[in-house]
């Protein structure tokens, strides 16, 4: 039996609330974004917590998508209506 979806929605929702590149924006519509480059490790843990990791050492950061979501007004609110997700190896 396959789990429900339903418990997604909202993550998905705010998502690509933030993230208009992945809906296939042309480079004059990007013109006028405000972009957030986000390496999600590092960004935030979904647990809230604060946690040091030095990425020299390529140490495992925690950062999470629940993470990003959690912080979707931080975002906005610093003035950024985009954001690109980066993944790091």
């Amino acid at each position: 039996m396959l789990p429900s979806l339903a418990p997604l929605v909202p993550s998905l929702i705010g998502a690509l609330a933030l993230a208009p590149l992945s809906l296939g924006l042309t480079l004059p519509e990007l013109k006028h974004r405000s972009i957030y480059q986000i390496f999600t490790d590092r960004f935030a843990r979904s647990d809230g917590q604060i946690t040091y990791c030095n990425p020299a050492e390529r140490d495992y950061c925690g950062g999470t998508w629940k993470g990003i979501e959690h912080n979707l007004d931080y975002i906005q609110q610093m003035g950024f209506d985009t954001s690109e997700s980066v993944l790091v190896a």
